[in-house]
């Protein structure tokens, strides 16, 4: 999952850190992906539960000392990754082109990010209204 990252920077962009190049060959290629209501709603919840795994798992990584305990770690995690998309009804593939397709698709990107949030406050609002 290469294109997971902290917040919603996953959606704004790609890799900057390549060599300068002419503004041509820095332009993501396009990346177009039909997706259905449904899917995107389970893009949305799939990257808010992701989200959620990586702040579990960001103090576990910190505290590694030994690489190959790291690395068990890492695939753990990978795979939970993993079981969370297939688990939202999409496959890895679906996901990961919808993600690349955020990176040119304004109007998919915009759409998704807006699932986001609605995911995140609809969670925000159960855990609080559990804590009362």
């Amino acid at each position: 999952m290469r294109f997971l990252a902290k917040g919603l920077s996953i959606f704004v962009v790609l890799a900057l850190f390549a060599v300068p190049a002419t503004a041509q060959d820095m332009e993501p290629e396009p990346v177009e992906v039909e997706l259905t209501d449904e899917e995107k709603e389970a893009i949305a919840t799939a990257y808010v539960d992701l989200q959620e795994l990586q702040a579990q798992y960001r103090e576990e990584f910190a505290d590694l000392q030994d690489p190959e305990e790291a690395q068990q770690v890492q695939q753990q995690f990978q795979q939970e990754q993993q079981g969370i998309i297939e688990d939202s009804g999409i496959s890895l593939e679906l996901y990961d082109q919808a993600i690349q397709a955020t990176q040119t698709d304004a109007e998919l990107r915009d759409e998704l990010l807006a699932l986001i949030e609605e995911e995140q406050e609809a969670r925000n609002t159960e855990a609080e209204g559990g804590n009362a």
